[in-house]
């Protein structure tokens, strides 16, 4: 099976994401949401440093929340716009995508912020959808070379 992906934001965490997504035989890049009007048009490949991919950036989120994705990779930031971006969350989560983000900081650690489940929206209560915060560990790659920090 192939999982359809938007990626949302080429920055630092959205440039890699298109080119992870581009290089996994099992998923399929459908969208890239931006914010800069100078990247709408423009090829994912040539917005993450590879080759085009046939995909062309939009600033339209609907491509995220349309209902037709299985995943979105959210990377925008959430530091400066923390509602708008935590309102995109829910808009992917309540279309019924499964959400991939680095973006929310109170999400990559629980204990001081907001959960998605408990924010009064329809997002995730009948479980078509889940988000997914990552928090990279430095160090631990360094160590062992393994994200997780776990031994190989």
């Amino acid at each position: 099976m192939t999982y359809r992906v938007v990626v949302w934001g080429t920055g630092n965490a959205g440039r890699p994401a298109i080119r992870a997504v581009a290089a996994h035989a099992d998923l399929e890049l459908v969208g890239v949401v931006v914010s800069n009007p100078a990247k709408v048009g423009k090829d994912a490949g040539e917005l993450a440093f590879i080759e085009p991919l046939g995909v062309a950036a939009t600033d339209d989120p609907s491509v995220a929340t349309g209902g037709d994705v299985d995943a979105v990779v959210y990377t925008a930031t959430a530091d400066t716009r923390p509602d708008e971006a935590f309102a995109d969350l829910l808009a992917c989560l309540e279309s019924g995508a499964n959400v991939l983000s680095t973006s929310f900081y109170p999400l990559l650690h629980p204990a001081s912020g907001v959960n998605p489940a408990n924010s009064g929206s329809n997002a995730t209560p009948n479980g078509a959808s889940t988000t997914l915060s990552i928090w990279i560990r430095p160090f631990s790659i360094r160590t062992t070379g393994n994200p997780s920090g776990c031994a190989a």
